[in-house]
């Protein structure tokens, strides 16, 4: 086996070659998980490499032609922010060029109020939104 020199990272997500072990954990994550469009939480203390570990799986599903967008919503603290970042992460990736037009459409009739599209107006208020999800991951036993 080769000695690999290891070099201790503080700061941003480890990616490249300072990326290494994991790889049970990233098979496993990508095969029963990520591949068949089921989420995958990852919670655990701060500074372990979850973020590192996300950029890795980006980089797998990139491998298999998957389009992508990583965003860090450390500091994001309302809806409005979170679209803020979700739009302005989109026009970072390349692929998202092809499916803009349609797409910005979409997005365009997307406010934290709710959603508009031909005519009819949805709005489901923040809170109703949070209750329910939480309470599927509630149940779900997470």
């Amino acid at each position: 086996m080769e000695n690999k020199k290891i070099s201790i990272k503080v700061g941003p997500p480890v990616e490249g070659d300072d990326f290494y072990g994991r790889e049970a954990e990233l098979q496993y994550a990508w095969k029963y998980h990520i591949s068949k469009g089921v989420s995958l939480l990852l919670s655990a203390p701060r500074r372990v490499g979850k973020s590192s570990f996300a950029k890795k799986m980006i980089e797998i599903a990139k491998g298999y032609g998957w389009k992508t967008l990583y965003l860090d919503v450390e500091g994001i603290s309302t809806e409005a922010e979170f679209v803020k970042l979700f739009k302005e992460g989109l026009q970072s990736v390349e692929w998202w060029t092809k499916v803009r037009k349609p797409a910005m459409e979409l997005f365009e009739s997307i406010s934290v109020e709710g959603l508009e599209l031909g005519g009819v107006k949805v709005s489901i208020g923040s809170n109703v939104w949070r209750s329910s999800t939480y309470g599927k991951i509630t149940r779900a036993g997470y």
